[in-house]
């Protein structure tokens, strides 16, 4: 009997076809978590050493956890209260 990986296996590939499909994408790559994602979509826009990343303090650990995994500095910028989002004046200051 052959053992095969879910994540890996002929169903993953299946899936990601299937994606591939309905949004008509060129590539699709399904992941395990969104902590997974997060690093690919940084090595993918070729963040790396002595980059600096600006986020919020107001997330996961992973956030900044993959940032620091590829070597590259997470700049923490505060949120407003209205939104939840990074604010800009904040930023502009950190700028």
């Amino acid at each position: 009997m052959k053992l095969c990986w879910i994540g890996t296996g002929p169903k993953v590939e299946k899936f990601e076809s299937l994606i591939r499909d309905y949004t008509g994408a060129k590539f699709c790559k399904a992941l395990n978590s969104c902590t997974a994602g997060l690093h690919l979509s940084l090595l993918a826009c070729g963040v790396g050493r002595g980059d600096e990343v600006i986020t919020t303090p107001m997330t996961f650990a992973a956030t900044a956890n993959v940032i620091e995994h590829v070597g590259a500095k997470p700049v923490f910028v505060d949120v407003e209260l209205a939104t939840m989002n990074i604010d800009p004046v904040k930023l502009k200051k950190k700028l």
